[in-house]
């Protein structure tokens, strides 16, 4: 019989083994441009992060998402924490 260690050493590696699949949204912009941005899985750092978040400023909590998952196609981070506040300030 496995013990709880071995359980969790194998959970551990399977998420390991799935967390660099990128997951494409393809999505079409206002002027009618389409755009294709990928995402990974968010490591339980970054969820506990937005989740501080998301009861005191939900909007602040959904662009930190968008900047901490949005990649493109070669997994490279398409926004940086330095245009958060461009962001915020967007109509």
């Amino acid at each position: 019989m496995t013990n709880q260690k071995e359980n969790m050493e194998r959970l551990i590696a399977g998420v390991r083994a799935s967390s660099g699949d990128l997951k494409k949204v393809a999505g079409v912009l206002p002027n009618g441009d389409t755009v294709d941005v990928f995402f990974r899985p968010m490591t339980l750092r970054e969820k506990g992060k937005i989740l501080k978040i998301l009861g005191k400023d939900p909007a602040r909590a959904v662009l930190e998402t968008l900047i901490t998952r949005a990649r493109d196609k070669d997994g490279n981070k398409l926004y940086s924490l330095a245009q958060k506040s461009e962001f915020m300030d967007e109509p």
